[in-house]
């Protein structure tokens, strides 16, 4: 049995993280307290730190793109959740970096990409040939499939509800329409 020096309680050996240099070969804390403690100094670290971890932190990613750029890939959602990095962007500035970081998210297709297939599409839906507008409703949707995620085109946007629905009931469609 052991008293640990922050709780003040006695537990036993195997409560405390081996440590030749203290008596009995463990350390004065207990495993609670010691990560409690540990917990603590890293956050009081980082907020006296702030900016020189950011520095830091920003050479690293400039060091480091390709990682970058690969974990983004690999790790999509997390990515997007946590992601602060990209939410800090005002709505009305930099949409095309925001809309390229959104297609690579959704799609892995760049900017470049979707403005050569609307350019090769005659800036009209692939279906019904009506000529995209620039809102959200009007303007080109990317058409993909969610089992292999290839994308096929650009559709308007009744265009692309029709194909998705038609993915998930296709068969109950046609069989509902057959004559009976």
């Amino acid at each position: 049995m052991k008293t640990c020096k922050d709780c003040l309680l006695d537990k036993p050996l195997n409560d405390f993280y081996k440590d030749t240099r203290y008596t009995k070969g463990v350390k004065s804390q207990c495993k609670k307290c010691y990560h409690e403690s540990r917990i603590e100094s890293s956050k009081s670290y980082r907020k006296d730190n702030k900016d020189k971890l950011a520095i830091n932190m920003k050479s690293w990613r400039e060091n480091n793109k390709e990682h970058v750029e690969k974990y983004r890939i690999e790790n999509k959602r997390t990515v997007k959740t946590n992601g602060k990095y990209w939410a800090g962007w005002p709505s009305h500035k930099n949409t095309d970096k925001r809309k390229d970081y959104n297609l690579r998210y959704q799609y892995g297709i760049t900017l470049d990409i979707f403005n050569n297939m609307k350019k090769e599409q005659s800036n009209k839906c692939k279906i019904c040939q009506k000529e995209f507008g620039e809102t959200r409703y009007t303007g080109p949707c990317v058409d993909h499939c969610h089992i292999t995620g290839h994308v096929r085109g650009l559709l308007c946007h009744k265009c692309n509800l029709l194909v998705g629905q038609y993915e998930l009931y296709g068969p109950k469609i046609v069989g509902y329409l057959a004559p009976s």
